[in-house]
């Protein structure tokens, strides 16, 4: 993701900011979305937003269910909504696949089961699935290990 870094510079010598932005970005940007960073974590922090809004390919297979004849798969982040047709890839931010990875549902199995001494104990089974199973295809090589790290968790 090309970005563009400026020093601005104040005449008494003393650095005012840095500010990296990418080069789609809009010329004027609100106050009220500028984020002021200091310090060895701006840097961090900017690459971590490169990363995340880097573009994948991504496949949403279709659903295993019969009752489910949902084709489009629409995806909110932020406002902004993605909506990504089942079987076919689409080229989306990387932060939209963070949501399909995270995206589980859950089921629950429910029974009773008769013990040794004759009782009777409930029991219950948790099941987690991926809600929108999918694919996908990163450039990126710090790619799949970023999607390791996050695809078992849940929202």
């Amino acid at each position: 993701m090309p970005t563009t870094k400026t020093t601005n510079d104040n005449t008494d010598g003393v650095k005012a900011a840095d500010s990296v932005r990418h080069e789609d970005s809009p010329l004027e940007v609100p106050e009220s979305e500028i984020i002021a960073l200091e310090g060895a974590g701006a840097m961090a922090y900017v690459d971590e937003l490169a990363f995340m809004n880097e573009k994948v390919e991504v496949l949403i297979l279709d659903s295993q269910n019969n009752n489910d004849t949902t084709r489009l798969v629409p995806i909110g982040v932020n406002g902004k909504q993605y909506h990504l047709l089942r079987g076919q890839w689409s080229t989306v931010p990387r932060f939209v696949l963070e949501i399909l990875a995270k995206a589980k549902k859950e089921s629950w199995n429910f029974a009773y089961k008769k013990n040794p001494d004759g009782s009777t104990s409930d029991t219950n089974q948790m099941h987690r699935a991926l809600r929108y199973p999918h694919q996908f295809k990163d450039n990126n090589p710090k790619g799949m290990a970023w999607y390791d790290s996050i695809k078992d968790g849940h929202m």
